[in-house]
């Protein structure tokens, strides 16, 4: 038993920082970049102008994260308010859900619904690429984790926008709005935080528990086998909205400088 123990616990410290890790510096590159770009573009529009044009379609795409992870981890939704003209409150919009604290798995689903908004938006701005402008896929994703994806990723999406033969066209000026929507919504409240932070605590030792199920039932990693699969999926995508993000910002702060 104690042998066990050892093994789920050195698996399960391995796990929880080889698919967190990645995930959560990404996730801090893409709350500076959004809140950059939320940034500049008050300060050119105003806060009125930026939500009215912008920020309703981001705010509505972060509420909906929350509350669809929410209903994933089986939590109920008591009020869902998706975009509001009142930003001076600091609030654009608003998800409350309650659950069983007596259940781990809901309670550890705090920490998923805290961070849903940087993960589903980034996979909102992909799918929105692979439907309007697949061209800009091509090189961006698919490579292990590291800094040589980023890179790859970065002059992926750079070298598609420059190859991209149909400007002309309107799919490519809607991506880039949807992008410019999303992106600088993909950031992350106190509440957001705070929530994630009491889920995060639990999620250890969840990922344990899996482990010692795993080696007790199992000859290989199943169930962990396919979780890393999937955070590594998460981590390209993850990768590929930084790199778009991130290309966008260059031309605003070059002309925020400029104005």
């Amino acid at each position: 038993m104690e042998e066990l123990l050892l093994q789920a616990g050195r698996q399960s410290l391995a796990q929880v920082a080889f698919w967190f890790g990645p995930l959560f510096f990404f996730a801090w590159l893409m709350q500076k970049t959004a809140g950059f770009f939320e940034r500049i573009v008050c300060m050119t529009l105003g806060v009125r102008g930026y939500m009215l044009l912008f920020g309703w379609l981001g705010a509505s795409v972060h509420e909906l994260s929350h509350a669809a992870v929410a209903l994933l981890f089986g939590h109920k939704i008591n009020r869902l308010k998706l975009f509001t003209l009142a930003p001076d409150t600091g609030k654009v919009g608003a998800v409350r859900h309650s659950y069983d604290r007596n259940s781990m798995f809901q309670r550890a689903g705090n920490f998923f619904i805290g961070v849903a908004p940087v993960f589903i938006g980034a996979a909102v701005i992909y799918c929105a690429a692979m439907i309007l402008v697949p061209q800009i896929l091509a090189g961006s994703i698919g490579r292990p984790v590291g800094i040589d994806a980023v890179i790859a990723a970065w002059s992926g999406v750079l070298h598609g926008f420059i190859r991209y033969s149909q400007w002309s066209g309107w799919r490519v000026y809607l991506f880039l709005y949807l992008a410019f929507c999303i992106g600088s919504a993909m950031r992350l409240s106190r509440a957001d935080l705070k929530g994630a932070w009491w889920g995060a605590v639990i999620l250890p030792a969840l990922v344990l528990g899996v482990n010692i199920l795993e080696i007790s039932m199992f000859s290989g990693p199943v169930i962990t086998g396919a979780v890393s699969g999937f955070m590594a999926f998460a981590c390209n995508i993850m990768v590929f909205a930084m790199a778009v993000n991130l290309l966008m910002a260059l031309p605003i702060f070059i002309l925020s400088r400029i104005f």
